[in-house]
């Protein structure tokens, strides 16, 4: 007796087209239901399309050429789809900003050069009167947007400047030492011109940086001997109220027509030498250039208060 059972085959194919039937004759509520579904896992959709797409570059690569070779090929030559194309654009670009900024800034970010080379020579395309136009009304509107964005232009500096402050300081540096003549004059010109708010300044840095100014100081100090000593022989002479001052550079002056040696031992100074007054502060002697002279330490303390013809008495010189 022949079998009556029917294959698999044709058991599959008339299951798919009672389905097909069956989806063609409820149509609208198949729709309904799944717009009801989508509106329900919005957030669980969003969350799985956006793992799938950016965890597949294949399928980002598919479709960012599909999308190329579909308005190539269909939507540039068809007016009405082009028109359809630009009001839907309008009407998701005013409803989601936010995400029509985010990809405008990431497409322009991964295209950068591109839209230069492209913006460059369209500007060079123009006439001569139009590009001057051009670049006057850009200036405008830059300073405009400046004047209008003030607060939010001071705070994204300073976070700049908190960000990078390394960096600033070393490309400071930089340009201070290939520039540091021109600087200094500048410097001292403005100095000159308004020396108030520089002294109001100083002064407040001062009270506000007590150890930061010691150990300048200290540097400073241990950098410049030689004006070390000259300030402290003039704080000195004030307080003797003595008469007159004297300058790094003539300490040395003295040191090259003393040939770098004590005036008493003749010991070579190097640089461990004093700044000797030849007639005392405490005996009425001045501060002048002309009655200084350079003594090594050991010289200096055996002198002290002496006179001329006292200390020529004791290191063995006659004294004219």
């Amino acid at each position: 007796m022949p079998s009556t059972k029917i294959p698999q085959d044709e058991k599959r194919a008339k299951r798919l087209q009672q389905q097909k039937a069956w989806r063609d004759a409820n149509k609208g509520r198949i729709a309904i239901a799944m717009k009801e579904w989508r509106t329900k896992n919005k957030i669980h959709i969003a969350k799985y399309t956006e793992a799938y797409r950016s965890d597949n570059a294949e399928y980002q690569n598919w479709k960012r050429e599909y999308g190329k070779r579909y308005y190539q090929t269909v939507i540039k030559n068809d007016k009405q789809q082009l028109a359809q194309r630009q009001r839907y654009r309008e009407a998701y670009d005013k409803a989601h900003p936010e995400q029509r900024k985010a990809i405008s800034d990431r497409y322009r970010q991964s295209n950068r050069k591109l839209l230069a080379e492209k913006a460059k020579t369209a500007y060079h395309a123009k006439p001569a009167d139009e590009r001057k136009a051009l670049r006057l009304a850009r200036g405008e509107y830059y300073r405009q947007w400046r004047e209008d964005h003030k607060d939010q232009l001071r705070d994204r500096n300073k976070q700049y400047r908190t960000e990078n402050a390394q960096d600033i300081a070393a490309v400071a540096r930089i340009h201070y030492l290939a520039n540091r003549e021109r600087l200094l004059e500048e410097q001292k010109a403005r100095y000159k011109r308004n020396p108030e708010p520089h002294k109001e300044r100083t002064a407040k840095w001062h009270k506000e940086n007590p150890e930061k100014r010691r150990e300048h100081a200290r540097k400073w100090d241990a950098k410049h001997p030689e004006a070390k000593r000259a300030r402290v022989a003039a704080r000195r002479a004030r307080f003797r109220n003595a008469e007159g001052t004297y300058t790094e550079n003539d300490i040395s002056r003295l040191f090259t027509e003393q040939h770098g040696c004590c005036t008493a031992c003749a010991k070579d100074l190097g640089k461990q030498f004093e700044v000797d007054h030849i007639l005392a502060l405490f005996l009425g002697g001045s501060n002048w250039p002309d009655n200084l002279q350079l003594l090594c330490r050991t010289c200096n303390r055996r002198k002290g208060h002496m006179t001329p013809e006292q200390w020529a008495a004791r290191i063995g010189k006659l004294f004219n």
